[in-house]
């Protein structure tokens, strides 16, 4: 196994740890081609300039047949400050990412969301305050809940007149 990191702290980690590691850009690799059967990329392709050169470099160094892991931040309306940190160039959709692989050569076999049951809590998360300081997603749960008690109330009125209008109608049939 060897590692790339282009960060002077990520390969003073790796070193201290024991592992192989090389200071090199994902776009260049020094290392020969097909020389691994499994290549993987955590969190890497979206902070890259040049994400098709990256993704193509990584079928270069990975053995016919072999297998390529790739993770990637998902969904511009779930970026935020972190991305910042991270220096993040863009974000990819489930065919945005499908696009970007097979462009490089290589056949995706499957694309899926690894926290896709906490996607609505990093939504509410994401969605902040609005022009007036006031919380969003606490807004926008205080109106499903009304939205939803309003259409409890409509349905039980509905009902009420319903039965009542039934009954009505069954009781004055029956003189006939």
């Amino acid at each position: 196994a060897v590692g790339i990191d282009l960060s002077p702290g990520g390969l003073l980690r790796a070193n201290q740890s024991g592992k192989a590691v090389a200071r090199a850009d994902v776009t260049r690799m020094p290392l020969p081609s097909g020389a691994f059967d499994v290549v993987t990329s955590f969190d890497v392709l979206q902070c890259v300039p040049d994400d098709v050169g990256a993704a193509r470099e990584m079928a270069r160094v990975c053995r016919a047949g072999g297998r390529i892991v790739v993770t990637v931040a998902a969904l511009d309306v779930l970026s935020g400050d972190h991305g910042e940190v991270w220096q993040e160039a863009r974000r990819y959709t489930p065919a945005s990412v499908r696009t970007l692989l097979e462009g490089a050569g290589l056949r995706v076999e499957r694309v899926s969301f690894l926290f896709a049951s906490l996607f609505p809590l990093m939504l509410g998360a994401r969605l902040g305050t609005d022009d007036q300081a006031r919380d969003v997603t606490a807004r926008m749960i205080y109106g499903f809940r009304i939205s939803v008690l309003f259409g409890l109330a409509l349905t039980i009125a509905s009902a009420v007149i319903g039965v009542t209008s039934g009954a009505i109608q069954g009781y004055f049939g029956g003189w006939t």
